[in-house]
């Protein structure tokens, strides 16, 4: 399984969906995770279902909904805090160098496996 990293509280404490990202460096990934939490409570970030440029450089991200079968697997200390999968849940996509993202038919096969895409895109990105 590649790396991740994942908010615990965002929805208790702020109203807002959890995130988890893939792939990046320990640093990078809480530091996208840090500015996602900062969009929203600053209101650069408003809607999920839009690309931003906010959390990388140069790299618009994309939000894809995580269904709740991939809770289990992936975040099960936000399950302990919940008590259950009550909680909403966002990957936080990012593109290669090139601008591919890992459901683009032209991504590696190490890139897709760096940054499994947990739920549907639907971004047309």
């Amino acid at each position: 399984m590649p790396g991740f990293a994942f908010t615990i509280g965002l929805f208790h404490s702020y109203d807002h969906p959890e995130f988890i990202i893939f792939g990046l460096p320990w640093e990078v990934a809480h530091e996208v995770l840090h500015l996602t939490v900062q969009g929203l409570k600053g209101g650069s970030i408003r809607d999920l279902s839009l690309p931003t440029d906010e959390l990388l450089e140069g790299y618009p991200c994309v939000f894809v909904q995580v269904p709740e079968t991939e809770y289990h697997e992936h975040v099960g200390y936000c399950r302990c805090y919940y008590e259950g999968n009550s909680f909403p849940l966002y990957q936080i996509v990012w593109p290669s160098n090139n601008g591919i993202y890992p459901w683009n038919a032209d991504a590696s096969e190490a890139f897709r496996s760096a940054q499994p895409v947990l739920g549907q895109s639907g971004k047309g990105v």
